[in-house]
């Protein structure tokens, strides 16, 4: 073979291969009835995972957790934690992103604790909502 065909041919074979591998491939479009039936699939899942792991507490209502001391300003531990996500889970968002956020709850009582603390007092009737956790509290969530 000549210099000139063994380049045409090498010159072919490349352009096939790089035809074949960058054609775009055909689009696999989802009905929305196939869509609907993934998403209550999902959802099944997400129900008897929980159902599984004894649920959690996202609605209203009270908490699993003993709570036993009084929590301020600077308070820590996990007491602090199990505080944030009762008020995260019960409308009192402690914070919208970050530390304290829903699945992201701190171990720290900081203002933004004391103030979702605060507003749960009010919406319950406790006197005086400053966002302290004492007895009348801790009685009113259990």
């Amino acid at each position: 073979m000549s210099k000139f065909v063994k380049t045409l041919v090498a010159f072919s074979a490349v352009a096939l291969v790089l035809g074949v591998a960058l054609a775009p491939a055909p689009a696999a479009a989802q009905t929305a009835a196939e869509l609907e039936t993934i998403i209550a699939s999902l959802q099944s899942q997400i129900e008897a995972l929980t159902a599984q792991f004894g649920g959690s507490n996202t609605g209203s209502g009270g908490t699993t957790f003993n709570f036993t001391r009084n929590l301020t300003l600077g308070s820590t531990g996990e007491d602090v934690r199990q505080l944030q996500q009762f008020l995260n889970n019960n409308g009192f968002s402690v914070a919208a992103s970050g530390p304290g956020s829903p699945g992201l709850e701190s171990t720290y009582f900081g203002n933004l604790t004391k103030s979702a603390l605060a507003a749960f007092q009010v919406a319950n009737g406790i006197s005086p909502a400053v966002g302290y956790f004492g007895p009348i509290t801790r009685s009113a969530i259990s």
